[in-house]
């Protein structure tokens, strides 16, 4: 019983501790990406079993982007082959063979996979050459919403067949739009680009013509900044008084479980007692005696009650100072938060109570 209740104080002491000083706990995103890749792979994995790809390689490819592992990977790429994306399945077997050979042990069964597919692959592919008529600084080419720089097009950028969007751009030029349907197997398409037309120009807006009116307007006429700090002073201060809450709880604790302990060293208080533990003149117990351990015993709580409510105590009035301090605390002249003002707090228990660290 004892040290059962001296555990869950010093435990509820350092929670407290840790929820004033962090305001909260933050969680490892990694196990639940983990979690929520290897849940889409299994059902994936279901679907490739009924032959259901046209779902499941989304699932994959989500899969893959959660927590890229190889043998997601693999499936991808023979989905991708299943439905017909040979651009897509051909990208991805080179992925699969690449993770593979750099492997601390190659998986020579995934390299010999990878490139059978590979093989089967490449003269399936279609690509799309794209021909300038002339050089145009800066351009770029963006298929299907990825943009290629001019080595892409001059060798062709590689596409699963269907219809593909395409926008040539250059700056201080009028953007070109098209279109362009591949075939299923290999084929080779240039899109011819014309000389892009000058940008239009925009009109002078009204700032632009009237800079000294826009300059006219005073700080005063601005709204107001808001103050990201008030926020966090809410935040800070309302985990304080938590803390002092507790550490008033403890200072109960203290003082119930201290008398709890003298009326156990009190023949008066004990009428169930063994006599032989008390004095028959004073009532107290003797030392040594069952009485006088359990008595003991029950101080060494209040103590250490009394120990947690020292840190609470000091440890919530100084959150819960900064709080209001954050909450209180005004712009600066310019009408902007100075946020610089408190770049750091830090607060942690020492000996006699707490202190408390940071720049204000």
């Amino acid at each position: 019983m004892t040290r059962s209740l001296r555990v869950l104080a010093i435990s509820v002491a350092i929670g407290a501790q840790a929820l004033t000083v962090t305001g909260s706990a933050l969680a490892d995103p990694t196990a639940d990406r983990s979690a929520a890749a290897e849940d889409l792979f299994q059902r994936a994995k279901v679907l490739l079993a009924k032959r259901e790809f046209a779902p499941a390689c989304p699932m994959l490819l989500e899969s893959y982007r959660l927590d890229p592992a190889g043998g997601t990977l693999q499936n991808l790429a023979v989905c991708y082959e299943e439905i017909g994306k040979w651009a897509s399945a051909y990208a991805r077997f080179q992925e699969l063979r690449a993770i593979s050979k750099a492997g601390e042990r190659p998986r020579l069964d995934r390299i010999k996979l990878a490139e059978e597919h590979i093989a089967k692959l490449e003269p399936r592919i279609s690509r799309v050459v794209i021909v300038m008529p002339e050089a145009i600084a800066g351009a770029e080419v963006t298929l299907d919403g990825v943009k290629y720089l001019q080595p892409s097009w001059s060798a062709g950028i590689a596409v699963d067949p269907g219809t593909h969007e395409i926008v040539v751009a250059a700056p201080g030029k009028q953007p070109f739009r098209t279109s362009v349907t591949t075939a299923n197997d290999g084929v080779q398409q240039q899109v011819r680009v014309p000389a892009l037309a000058d940008e239009e120009k925009a009109a002078p807006s009204a700032a632009e013509v009237q800079p000294a009116e826009r300059a006219a307007f005073s700080s005063s006429e601005r709204p107001p900044p808001t103050n990201s700090l008030r926020t966090t002073g809410f935040v800070v201060g309302a985990a304080g008084l938590g803390v002092m809450v507790a550490g008033g709880v403890f200072g109960i604790l203290t003082a119930t479980t201290n008398g709890a302990g003298k009326d156990k060293c009190s023949a008066a208080k004990n009428p169930g007692a063994s006599r032989a533990d008390f004095d028959p003149v004073s009532g107290r117990c003797f030392e040594g005696s069952s009485a006088w351990n359990d008595a003991n015993a029950t101080k060494d709580d209040a103590r250490t009650f009394a120990n947690v409510a020292n840190v609470l105590v000091p440890v919530g009035a100084v959150a819960l100072g900064v709080g209001v301090y954050l909450v209180l605390r005004k712009d600066s002249p310019s009408g902007t938060a100075n946020t610089a003002s408190v770049s750091s707090v830090r607060v942690s228990p020492s000996l006699g109570g707490a202190s408390i660290e940071g720049r204000f």
